[in-house]
């Protein structure tokens, strides 16, 4: 909460309402949260359109919070603490399997791959396919975040099978293969 209000204060939003009683009358009085800097950051701010607040550099210290989950909506936020927390239960760790086939019984396949799409796969997979991932991967974009993406198979595949099947699905079918490339196309692919 202590982090939303400070939030909230930043982008000079907030408004305290504070009652003051008084024997012979009753004031309520509203003060903005005003700083200086706080409001020549407001004005500046103001006359940046939207893409170009995209554009802004990102802290790579990771030391703003508010810089570094810029990309991020406020329910993807909620959902990572929510998973983090729930990933911290010893008990749902050790017996995770247990619970997941039990769950799976018990709600059903529909409902289970609703719930499980909105918790953790929603989580840790941008998604299943790259049609499924482009919206992410265009948001992350805006942002100046880029995409690593990796194949995952929960199948028994052949070192060799596994590869075909990642290049496959990383390469567009309309690219020349890697050895008609010239070396410097192939450095930056």
């Amino acid at each position: 909460m202590a982090n939303v209000l400070k939030l909230i204060r930043k982008r000079n939003l907030l408004l305290i309402s504070h009652s003051r009683k008084h024997p012979l009358y009753s004031v309520q009085t509203f003060y903005k949260s005003t700083l200086g800097a706080e409001i020549k950051d407001a004005e500046s701010l103001s006359k940046l359109t939207q893409d170009e607040r995209k554009q802004n550099k990102l802290d790579l210290t990771f030391g703003n919070a508010e810089e570094a989950f810029r990309s991020k909506k406020t329910i993807e936020l909620v959902r990572a603490l929510f998973v983090f927390n729930l990933c911290s239960v010893e008990f749902l760790v050790k017996n995770n399997i247990e619970i997941l086939k039990w769950s799976r019984r018990l709600l059903g396949k529909t409902l289970f791959t609703t719930l499980m799409k909105g918790t953790f796969y929603g989580h840790f997979v941008a998604g299943e396919d790259q049609i499924a991932i482009r919206p992410l991967v265009s948001r992350n974009q805006q942002f100046g975040v880029k995409s690593i993406l990796d194949y995952s198979v929960e199948e028994d595949l052949s070192s060799k099978q596994a590869k075909e099947a990642e290049a496959k699905g990383c390469v567009p079918e309309n690219q020349p293969p890697l050895e008609e490339l010239d070396p410097e196309q192939k450095r930056f692919g």
